[in-house]
């Protein structure tokens, strides 16, 4: 099984050195690293540069001149991978740190429920650094939507899903040829959930819990605890979702709809009805139902 693992960093050497570290000690090793650097100013490109790489793994290393977002990033990342001709392209940020059985032990797991098809998007359970599910990379289950796959990846020790973040998580190159790749227009957050939707709406993928990455943010922060100019990405990203998107159905959308209401209120009323609050969520929503994601 040739993989590739693509890594995002943007100004976290020191933890990008850790998770190179921790991807190159996988006991189920990679055939190539790519990473794309998101014109990074803290040292990155020069310890890129200067690392000692192992003899049997290539390093494939992209240095952007501007920040593309973690959706540019990935997009490119999978672009390059598939034009390498990689069957598994496996995904991270840079504060990304999989522990050795975690690439091994996601493979087995799609091995494990082949016979109920190709599985297109494996995910690995995600901890924060004290140990407990890190809440910014839960998955999202399909129980409510293919039962009996549902149980029978269960009974296989793998749970079958809708959608999953970036954080450790493998992409087939078949679903890049049916389902083309993230839309970088997105910058960040919510681009992994409206590709992996995208592409598991009519296909098939598996959270797989023995498979554990440590994602090691500062904190477990949500979108309600942004500042004004990020949270306004989440108000246009998830209504480009709503509005444009294709990953999900109405009846699905329906359901999403008045919980995105919910917390843009939430937002507004932690943040005191502040202007620059209100000011994001107004240019959010005009923006992303006005304007449709570039493809």
């Amino acid at each position: 099984m040739n993989v590739a693992a693509v890594v995002v960093t943007y100004n976290r050497v020191e933890l990008l050195k850790k998770a190179i570290t921790a991807i190159c000690a996988q006991t189920y090793p990679v055939n190539e690293i790519i990473i794309w650097n998101n014109a990074s100013t803290d040292g990155t490109e020069e310890f890129l540069v200067s690392h000692q790489w192992p003899s049997k793994v290539k390093a494939t290393i992209h240095t952007s001149s501007t920040n593309i977002g973690g959706a540019g990033g990935f997009k490119q990342g999978l672009l390059k991978a598939h034009e390498h001709g990689h069957d598994w392209i496996w995904l991270m940020d840079d504060d990304t740190i999989p522990r050795p059985t975690c690439l091994e032990e996601l493979l087995n797991g799609a091995e494990r429920c082949e016979d109920l098809g190709q599985p297109k998007v494996l995910a690995s359970k995600v901890l924060w650094k004290n140990g407990t599910i890190h809440p910014m990379n839960l998955v999202g289950t399909k129980f409510g939507y293919d039962r009996q796959r549902f149980y029978d990846t269960t009974e296989r020790g793998c749970i079958s899903i809708r959608a999953a973040s970036f954080v450790s998580c493998a992409i087939h190159r078949s679903a890049i040829d049916d389902h083309g790749l993230p839309l970088a227009d997105y910058f960040i957050w919510s681009d992994d959930i409206e590709y992996t939707g995208r592409i598991l709406r009519d296909e098939y993928g598996l959270c797989v819990p023995t498979s554990i990455a440590d994602h090691l943010t500062a904190n477990t922060y949500g979108t309600l605890d942004a500042q004004p100019q990020r949270f306004f990405y989440h108000v246009r990203n998830h209504a480009w979702l709503l509005r444009w998107s294709r990953a999900y159905s109405r009846s699905e959308k329906a359901k999403i709809a008045p919980l995105y209401a919910f917390n843009l209120l939430r937002y507004a009323l932690k943040q005191h009805f502040q202007p620059a609050a209100l000011s994001a969520i107004a240019k959010g929503l005009l923006q992303g139902l006005l304007r449709k994601p570039r493809t």
